[in-house]
């Protein structure tokens, strides 16, 4: 019996076998399982045993499988949108191809035929029992319309979201002038500055201060350009 043990522990799994394991494996970590305890249903759910160091290796290839699933499926579904998007934009197109064309309209009247009223305005009960006849017809009215602008928002739309899947729109910079916003913010830049200088020195070890105060002091003269070397120039000059 212990033979029969040593036996089932020792052998190798076979394809399907391994296969039914990654099932089982991703399902378990899906759901946030550890490793150890992955390794401790997989060994009791099988005739054979697998260690730690084997489950961690199938982990890997179901990661690796991931991802090749994912970046396939990630141009197919992207390629799918933009079908999807040329459809929708094609519709738009004809609905403002149609909305510019004149409105036709079938109107039908009434016709006192008796060589007295042509112009379909009958009063009720006239031409019946005095000998004319009424007929209806039919006669067309054109109206001129405008196109409308709601279809080309929705081509424009259209646009934005094909530019957005293909990655189309340069990134968005943002030039942030510190000390211009601290002034109009109604606090003096030069304070501030001094104040994470001196936060730095008090919790830096003394060596390592006193470099990191002279970059950042020589980086505050490079921000104020030949405007501010002027200053210090002047100040010496004072002093």
């Amino acid at each position: 019996m212990n033979k029969d043990k040593a036996l089932a522990s020792n052998r190798k799994r076979t394809r399907g076998e391994r296969e039914l394991d990654l099932t089982m494996v991703a399902q378990l970590y899906i759901r946030g399982t550890a490793l150890s305890k992955i390794t401790e249903q997989i060994n009791d759910n099988r005739a054979y045993k697998m260690s730690l160091s084997q489950i961690t290796d199938d982990l890997y290839e179901i990661r690796k499988r991931w991802l090749d699933s994912y970046l396939g499926d990630f141009d197919e579904h992207r390629a799918k949108e933009l079908a999807r998007l040329d459809e929708l934009e094609h519709a738009y197109w004809n609905e403002y191809e149609l909305s510019k064309k004149p409105l036709t309209e079938t109107l039908e009247e009434k016709v006192k035929v008796d060589g007295a009223a042509r112009d379909g305005s009958l009063a009720a009960g006239e031409g019946v029992g005095t000998g004319s006849s009424v007929k209806q017809r039919a006669r067309r009215k054109t109206t001129e319309r405008d196109a409308n602008l709601e279809t080309l928002r929705g081509i424009e739309r259209c646009i934005e979201l094909r530019c957005r899947v293909l990655g189309l729109h340069a990134p968005t910079t943002l030039n942030i002038n510190w000390r211009k916003q601290a002034q109009q913010a109604g606090y003096d830049p030069e304070e501030i500055l001094e104040g994470i200088v001196q936060d730095l020195v008090d919790k830096m070890p003394p060596q390592e201060a006193i470099q990191s105060g002279l970059a950042l002091m020589a980086g505050n003269q490079g921000d104020h350009g030949d405007q501010g070397n002027h200053g210090d120039q002047g100040n010496h000059g004072g002093g």
